[in-house]
């Protein structure tokens, strides 16, 4: 898109009123998030072994990194959204430092990374926290897509990655709280994997809904 083509978009669309501070934003729908995902907490109940699993520090490390990582993610979808970038373009790279410490915490607990034990799991088919997470995902990721469009991004697709980040994140962070599969091989294959593969389609997704330039 031409920067012609999209001033005229923007006139076209007419006057938008002074969105709110990202910040703001992002705890609002921060708030959200934790209260929608705890209410399916709620109905699915914690893992029966969580209490044992809160005295594990490698477990600790890897639940607040998630969390980090969906919360930068967070912040990061909604500085992206601003037309301008709030003049902080790096801030898009800010998720990937605690999302890169969960991935080399995964190979850490693979090690010795093993090609059978990787058959076996491929073998095993246990694709239903991959569903989960992106199901779950549906309806919170609808949501920041509807509030990053009211404040007219125009980096739509690195918003949209950064949007479906964050939401993979917590849904990430809810199976770790109520799934008691702990197999490294398992968690990395079927759970930190649809994180990867949801921020590429929120990528996508960024650059077909958010409507405005593909980068």
């Amino acid at each position: 898109m031409q920067t012609e083509e999209l001033v005229q978009q923007l006139v076209a669309q007419g006057p938008k009123k002074r969105w709110l501070h990202p910040g703001k934003a992002a705890l609002g729908l921060l708030a959200f998030m934790l209260v929608y995902y705890g209410l399916i907490v709620g109905f699915s109940n914690f893992r029966t072994d969580l209490a044992v699993k809160f005295k594990e520090p490698l477990y600790l490390l890897e639940v607040g990194c998630a969390f980090l990582s969906g919360l930068t993610a967070l912040f990061a979808a909604n500085w992206l959204a601003l037309p301008d970038v709030g003049q902080r373009p790096h801030i898009r790279f800010l998720p990937f430092l605690p999302l890169g410490a969960l991935l080399g915490l995964q190979l850490y607990m693979m090690s010795p990374l093993s090609w059978d034990a990787l058959y076996e799991c491929l073998k095993l088919e246990l694709y239903m926290p991959t569903v989960r997470i992106m199901l779950y995902g549906l309806f919170p990721a609808a949501i920041v897509f509807f509030v990053m469009e009211k404040a007219a991004p125009i980096r739509c697709c690195w918003a949209g990655s950064m949007a479906a980040l964050a939401v993979a994140c917590f849904g990430y962070i809810l199976l770790r709280l109520t799934d008691g599969m702990d197999d490294p091989m398992r968690v990395a294959m079927w759970y930190f994997m649809p994180v990867g593969l949801m921020a590429v389609v929120g990528m996508m997704a960024g650059g077909m809904t958010l409507k405005r330039v593909w980068r």
